[in-house]
Parts: C-alpha cells; structure tokens; sequence
C-alpha cells in the first residue's frame, strides 16, 4: 500500500486550493476524476495533499473548539449545582431574570435496555435459562448494524485509545 508524505506546513494556498476542490467536485465528480486518471498524476495528487492539510487543520480547529467547550461546560455545571442548592434549600421553582426566567426542571432517566437486562427481564417470566438466552440472543444479534466511513488521525509518539 503507497502512502502520501505530507510532512510540509499547511499554507494560505493549500487552504485556498482545498476550499477551490471543495467548491468544483462533489463525490461523484471526484471519484470519476480519480477513476479516469492515472494513479501518478501529479495534479490529483496535488488535490489530495490539499484536501488532507485541510481535513487536518479543520480536525485540529474542531479539536480546540470541543476542549472551550468542555471547559465551558464544567464551569457552567459548577454553577449550577449552586443554583440548585440554593434554590431547593429555599424551596424557589424559579429565579426571574432580565429577559425571562431559570426554572427548575426534574426528569426521570430510565435504564438503558442491554442484555444483561434483557436476560434479566425475561428470567421473571420465563423459567428455562436456555429459551432466556435464546431470545436474548435473537434480541442483540438481530439488530440491525449501520456502517459507516471516516478519517481518524492518529499522532506518531502520542498515541490516544479511543475509548468507545
């Protein structure tokens, strides 16, 4: 399998090029591009080098954006579970504010159906373990599985799990 050595900065005209390709070819113009070209093109070559410095400098932007606002969020939350205490230690239901009201909401979250409780469920009513395990059986592996295609990066020398 070749690889592409993009090891050079990513530049105004590589962002340029990039928004250029992305304007000119959709998926299907572009697949029928590479399906008609030589593999060595340099000039398809050149679109891929500036897609990939783009993908990346996107997926690095995106990467800073969702650190601001995790960090956004944890504050957020912080003051919050003050707000709450405050509000239920003085029994309040709402605080008016300028331009309308913070309320306090409560919500039910059931329990996500997996199949340890699907077997669970199922033994309160059926008594025979193989017929449980049958049906839970045809339960999990009869879903239907989606499958889809991305990019992922990965750092040389700072390697992440992904933990899914």
């Amino acid at each position: 399998m070749n690889t592409i050595d993009l090891h050079s900065d990513i530049d105004q005209n590589d962002l340029i090029n990039a928004q250029r390709i992305l304007e000119l070819l959709d998926p299907k113009s572009i697949h029928s591009y590479i399906t008609t070209k030589e593999e060595n093109d340099d000039n398809l070559l050149e679109i891929v080098k500036s897609m990939v410095k783009r993908w990346i400098s996107l997926d690095k932007e995106m990467h800073d954006l969702n650190e601001r606002v995790k960090n956004i969020k944890d504050e957020k939350k912080q003051f919050e579970d003050k707000i709450l205490l405050f509000m239920n230690k003085t029994d309040q239901n709402e605080i008016i504010i300028k331009n309308g009201k913070i309320s306090k909401k409560e919500k039910e979250l059931k329990e996500t159906i997996n199949e340890e409780y699907i077997k669970k469920c199922l033994s309160q009513t059926l008594q025979d373990a193989d017929t449980v395990n049958a049906i839970t059986k045809l339960i999990v592996d009869g879903r239907t599985i989606k499958k889809s295609q991305s990019l992922e990066k990965t750092e040389t020398g700072n390697i992440k799990k992904n933990n899914k």
